[in-house]
């Protein structure tokens, strides 16, 4: 049965179709992601995935937590009903942004990884996951996030 539909090349018009629908959806979805511009957007502009990589699962949840700006150790006050926690060293609220991005405390691993990156949609489009989990491991926060 399968010689018979690769003979009459029907198995390819599949392909053809599977594509194309899949195109298709992506497109609308972009459409969808462009008018939508919400706060994930800042971070990644595009809906195709981002990366492809075989990391352990606690690394996954981390880049996700990072890549949502959202983390146990920036947004536990919320569950527990407390004041919003603050940089010790900057007195401005302490937000995954403000680590990667703007923290006097991080700044020497930041640019010794980073370079003078800013904004988070860069720091996702120039640089592997690899080095963002590098820089929260110097810098103390890995297991916070």
């Amino acid at each position: 049965m399968t010689s018979t539909w690769c003979h009459l090349g029907i198995g390819r018009h599949i392909w053809s179709i599977k594509s194309f629908i899949k195109f298709y959806t992506n497109s609308l979805w972009q459409i969808f992601w462009d008018c939508d511009r919400k706060k994930l957007y800042c971070v990644q502009n595009k809906v195709n995935k981002p990366y492809n990589l075989s990391l352990k699962r606690q690394e996954e949840v981390i880049i996700s937590r990072i890549r949502k700006g959202h983390s146990k150790f920036t947004h536990s006050y919320l569950l527990q009903g407390e004041q919003q926690p603050e940089c010790i060293f900057c007195d401005c609220p302490l937000t995954i942004q403000h680590i990667f991005l703007e923290c006097s405390d991080t700044f020497s691993a930041r640019n010794l990884l980073f370079g003078n990156v800013k904004t988070m949609h860069d720091l996702f489009t120039m640089f592997d996951v690899n080095v963002l989990l590098q820089f929260l491991q110097e810098c103390d926060f890995y297991n916070k996030i």
